[in-house]
């Protein structure tokens, strides 16, 4: 098993045997295009026997697309819970994570619904989600990443979405920024706005609760500096991330990583440092 997470600072990956794993270009989309997409990653992998990958959440919404030995374009929405995925044979993929606050934007739906779920593209999309697909296999890998910004770029402009809300965007920074440690009266006042229409925001525009993506900060703090240090004291990455106690920690890390730390030690995860290519 690989175990894979994204964090705002880093990727990390414990890799298993047998998986060649590359990222081939990544790109922080310019200009307006910018306002909805955080970035486009181009990537193949070859795997000579199936691997099982466990993604832990990063709080974000994802438009997949494949085009090696399988042909897909998918949305995966923000969630709270670890994703297992089957990987086997040449995976030729193109990812777009999208930017809090340009969700809605850009697929047409509030993010809200599509919490944790996932779905093909072209039911959001439709005949738009087939044909870049057809030019993304008609197109060298290199020069995949720019095909995908074109197609969304397009649908904006041809206004069959509405703008981004940068109250959400910004909304979700300080989330972000605070790691998790930002009560939601606070939030709301940061931003000029209620509570209840702070929940509303994060319903439409992110897919995730104030609190749900609090908690996913948090994690990723306590992943990070257990990371940093090795993890030599869990007692001590609990109190210096806002946690109530350690086991307030190990019960975060079973809800999102599907294990408690221990176990993740014993994979080599906080040890183990990933290839720099990926």
């Amino acid at each position: 098993m690989r175990i894979f997470l994204r964090t705002e600072t880093r990727r990390l990956m414990w890799p298993a045997d047998g998986a060649l794993s590359g990222l081939i270009c990544e790109i922080a989309p310019p200009g307006p295009l910018g306002d909805h997409v955080e970035a486009i990653r181009v990537g193949r992998d070859h795997f000579g026997r199936e691997l099982v990958e466990r993604v832990l959440p990063d709080g974000a919404v994802h438009l997949f697309f494949e085009v090696g030995d399988k042909i897909s374009a998918s949305v995966v929405g923000a969630r709270c819970a670890p994703t297992t995925l089957r990987l086997s044979g040449t995976l030729e993929h193109v990812g777009v994570q999208l930017r809090p606050g340009g969700i809605a934007a850009v697929l047409g739906v509030p993010a809200g619904e599509l919490t944790d779920h996932e779905l093909a593209l072209d039911e959001l999309w439709g005949a738009d989600a087939d044909a870049l697909l057809d030019r993304l296999a008609r197109t060298p890998l290199h020069e995949r990443a720019t095909v995908v910004g074109d197609a969304i770029a397009e649908r904006l402009r041809r206004g069959a979405t509405q703008g981004s809300d940068q109250r959400a965007t910004a909304a979700v920074e300080l989330v972000r920024g605070a790691r998790g440690r930002l009560a939601i009266g606070a939030l709301a006042e940061a931003i000029g706005v209620g509570e209840r229409r702070l929940e509303q925001l994060f319903h439409r525009h992110v897919g995730l609760s104030p609190k749900a993506l609090g908690r996913i900060a948090r994690f990723h703090n306590a992943i990070e500096l257990a990371y940093e240090t090795g993890a030599r004291s869990w007692a001590a990455v609990a109190h210096a991330c806002g946690f109530y106690d350690q086991a307030h920690l190990v019960h975060e890390f079973r809800a999102l990583a599907g294990a408690p730390p221990g176990t993740l030690c014993n994979f080599g995860f906080f040890q183990d440092r990933p290839p720099a290519h990926r």
